[in-house]
């Protein structure tokens, strides 16, 4: 549920709830060691329920600005991946509680030349409470706790009639506040896993006739940890897009994206054992859209 409380030309305060009910299931066989023959399943099942909150204050000094202040809550239940890595359902974590997520953003928006020019830039603090790591005997708990610091900037316009772009960058400080109370708790105070310290993107399109539309873009993210003792890491790394637009008529039109333009080989996604995703190749893909 969610609404916006306009008090004046100035001032107007959003706020919103949100519950889940979350279910996930998971069944694996279990194969002795020394063999090759599966002689049973394990069936897990993870039940959970949460709720979650949002607020954001924002004021318009000038009719083409704000600033806004927002607080939000998320929640990360065990089991949420799928499939995919460390946070996978298991025995020792299905009971475990949502991981709590509290985030505070201080951020501005200002459009310039009839709305042609966009700016934003915004200040944020993200802590995550109840973090799941492992005791000293190595079984999963909700022992730990995370904080990022950053800050985000962005800028998006039509630089001429044809010629449009859009940049942002990210920087991200990131803190393993409480970590795993294991062999290693000197882990308290390394960078979070998974989480780049620089981020950046571009994107431009231009109208070369009324037909057709050509586009680029570039995208870097930093090197990430898999793992709190920041032992693990896959690199960072630059991807390339492109695209074209043909428009037949009103009603009609084809669009060619290319993503991965140089095929280069890098990971999206690192876990804390010897995981990692590695991330789709050059991949082209053609769309047809209709409008009616």
């Amino acid at each position: 549920v969610f609404d916006t409380l306009k008090f004046n030309d100035q001032w107007s305060l959003n706020l919103g709830v949100r519950y889940d009910d979350y279910e996930t299931t998971s069944q694996g066989p279990t194969v002795p060691r020394g063999s090759n023959e599966v002689t049973g399943y394990n069936d897990l099942e993870s039940k959970t329920h949460f709720w979650n909150y949002q607020a954001g204050l924002v004021y318009n000094p000038l009719p083409n600005g704000s600033v806004y202040l927002a607080w939000s809550t998320s929640s990360n239940p065990s089991g949420e991946t799928g499939g995919d890595g460390g946070d996978n359902l298991s025995a020792t974590n299905a009971i475990l509680d949502p991981e709590r997520n509290r985030n505070v953003e201080l951020g501005t928006k200002w459009d310039f030349f009839d709305e042609r020019l966009g700016l934003q830039a915004a200040l944020f603090k993200t802590t995550k409470k109840n973090a799941r790591g492992n005791d000293i005997n190595g079984i999963p708990e909700n022992i730990g706790e995370t904080e990022i610091k950053g800050f985000e900037i962005g800028v998006n316009g039509q630089l001429t009639a044809n010629w449009n772009m859009f940049a942002s960058y990210t920087y991200l400080d990131s803190e393993l506040v409480k970590g795993a109370q294991d062999a290693n708790p000197s882990n308290d105070g390394n960078r979070v896993q998974s989480t780049p310290e620089n981020s950046f993107s571009f994107w431009t399109t231009y109208n070369l006739t009324d037909a057709l539309t050509v586009g680029a873009g570039a995208n870097y993210v930093d090197s990430r940890f898999g793992d709190a003792a920041n032992t693990i890491e896959v690199p960072s790394y630059w991807r390339y897009d492109a695209m074209a637009k043909y428009v037949v008529n009103k009603n009609l039109d084809f669009q060619l994206n290319v993503q991965n333009l140089t095929d280069k080989r890098y990971f999206d996604q690192v876990y804390s054992a010897h995981m990692a995703h590695v991330a789709p190749g050059r991949t082209a893909l053609l769309s047809t859209n209709f409008h009616f």
